[in-house]
């Protein structure tokens, strides 16, 4: 068992794998981290003062291993209870929580009691992701300075955010939506994810996305 100012070292070339288990339940203070690129929402759980005893299984269990895969080394952090003593003081910090959507906060409570989620694609320039630096985007640029390309606009590679609604399912592309699949929802380069070219085009049989560029503006 680990002890204060105790140290674990995984040496070179012998642990090639290292396994965390935690057990904890406990209770702090709530802070949002700043927005980064990528845009998810995440936020920081601290509490500070007398630790609470676990019973059972360790808070941490830590087990190392090797290439073949045997078990080559293992640690634990243990918090007994020390009653009728006080129990230890610290701090324990829980970090990068991913925080969902709040209605009402982050999106229109509409947009979520009507569930458009289902039906709605947002995509924006990496340069503009929250968070970003750059907070810009070069038509044709390589990599992450790239803007989008909306084929079928005029101009349609200076687009820095978009919206796309789906439409009715279209049974003469095999549409279902009992999945969650995007080509089940969108079409053409729409329904192509990790890469920056979307496409508008007027309502058809095989096409009806509604696409609006959100910036730059004026929306077309």
């Amino acid at each position: 068992m680990f002890k204060t100012g105790d140290s674990y070292v995984i040496y070179s070339g012998f642990a090639t794998h290292r396994q965390y288990k935690f057990h904890l339940n406990y209770r702090g203070s709530a802070t949002l981290e700043s927005a980064v690129p990528g845009g998810d929402k995440r936020r920081d759980v601290i509490a500070s003062g007398q630790l609470p005893p676990v019973a059972g299984d360790p808070v941490v269990s830590i087990r190392d291993f090797d290439a073949t895969g045997l078990e080559v080394g293992e640690a634990a952090v243990t918090i007994p209870d020390h009653s009728p003593n006080p129990q230890p003081v610290g701090t324990i910090t829980t970090s990068g929580i991913h925080v969902d959507f709040e209605p009402g906060v982050d999106l229109p409570s509409w947009f979520i009691t009507d569930q458009w989620y289902r039906l709605v694609l947002v995509s924006y320039a990496a340069g503009f992701s929250p968070g970003s630096a750059l907070q810009a985007c070069t038509p044709g640029a390589p990599g992450g300075a790239a803007c989008l390309m909306l084929n079928g606009a005029n101009p349609g590679n200076n687009i820095q955010a978009l919206a796309i609604a789906a439409g009715e399912p279209l049974p003469s592309i095999g549409q279902n939506r009992s999945s969650g699949l995007l080509t089940d929802y969108f079409e053409g380069e729409n329904a192509i994810s990790g890469d920056n070219t979307f496409v508008t085009a007027p309502t058809s049989s095989s096409f009806n996305d509604k696409v609006r560029i959100v910036a730059p503006s004026p929306f077309p």
